[in-house]
């Protein structure tokens, strides 16, 4: 996971997050905390793509629309609190991961 920011990626972040079973209040920390780290790197505040309350090993229509973004070159960061939020399944985090980041998006997990 590689950390970078140009001036030019500005505007280029978005953060992604899943939870299972639903849960809105855990996913507020996360949330401000990826939307601190996007401030940190230089990014304006960061649109939230959400698939709360979807398993692992199904279909995610936000993580789609964020890979779409990032193959559209109009998602050049993800931020994520980690790789598990792709997939509990760690082969399948990785699978994903690589995916994104041969659109060109990198992915970023909190420190």
């Amino acid at each position: 996971m590689a950390f970078y920011h140009t001036s030019q990626d500005a505007g280029l972040a978005v953060i992604y997050l899943r939870c299972y079973p639903y849960d809105m209040w855990r996913m507020e920390p996360h949330r401000n905390a990826l939307a601190h780290l996007a401030e940190l790197l230089g990014h304006p505040e960061p649109p939230v793509y959400l698939d709360n309350g979807y398993r692992s090993g199904v279909k995610l229509p936000a993580l789609e629309r964020v890979i779409a973004l990032a193959g559209a070159k109009m998602c050049r960061l993800l931020l994520v609190p980690g790789p598990f939020v792709f997939s509990i399944y760690e082969r399948e985090a990785r699978s994903i991961t690589r995916r994104i980041t041969a659109a060109g998006c990198n992915v970023v997990q909190l420190p």
